[in-house]
């Protein structure tokens, strides 16, 4: 257990060398194991861009965690499916699995929580634009919920990223004063951890409104 939260560790913080390391030093004793190490094999496959290869290690342990009520396994696992659906471009199947997450809220940590619903959002913010705004609307709700998440965590990159999606989300509603507002609040929210991704991109994202 304890070389299964090391290597959860790595990939939060993106040693992906460290979680390669950590899934090495784990030797199952039995079932539960085996899946919580091919669950971390699945997490170092999304983190090299293996999407194939992570969805198939993860759909077999969501089956696995429905078979044994291992709910908080289950529940991360949608959560990284839904990541690994939508990095290859599956943004239906990306979708159902981060509702499943979801549901189960009360399983993943609140930061999870968070980056699920935004998750969310950014799926709504691409089918609506151009075709539907209240799917856009959709996406502000979660957008505003999740940055209140990320205030109170003080996780500043993530909220300068919401913030900037937020921006993108008025402006395409026709709202271009509320959105230069939120764009300018997460450039600076994005300098203030000195996050150059961040600040890359809503400075991006700045110049196409001005464009």
């Amino acid at each position: 257990e304890k070389d299964f939260q090391e290597g959860l560790k790595g990939f939060e913080q993106d040693h992906v060398e460290y979680l390669a390391e950590n899934i090495k030093s784990l030797h199952p004793q039995n079932e539960s194991q085996n899946f919580r190490k091919k669950y971390l094999v699945a997490l170092y496959q999304y983190k090299k861009g293996e999407f194939v290869e992570a969805i198939e290690n993860l759909l077999e342990v969501v089956q696995y965690s429905k078979s044994n009520n291992d709910s908080l396994l289950l529940a991360n696992s949608y959560h990284n499916l839904g990541n690994a659906y939508y990095r290859s471009n599956m943004r239906n199947l990306s979708k159902k699995y981060f509702r499943e997450a979801v549901q189960m809220k009360k399983f993943l940590d609140v930061k999870d929580y968070a980056r699920v619903y935004q998750a969310l959002g950014s799926i709504n913010l691409e089918e609506g634009i151009g075709k539907n705004d209240s799917l856009i609307y959709s996406s502000i709700s979660s957008y505003e919920m999740v940055i209140k998440i990320y205030q109170k965590e003080n996780m500043i990159a993530d909220e300068a990223l919401s913030t900037s999606l937020l921006a993108e989300s008025y402006y395409q509603l026709n709202q271009h004063k509320k959105a230069l507002t939120y764009i300018n609040r997460a450039i600076s929210l994005a300098q203030e951890v000195k996050d150059l991704k961040q600040i890359n991109f809503a400075m991006i994202t700045k110049a196409s409104f001005l464009s």
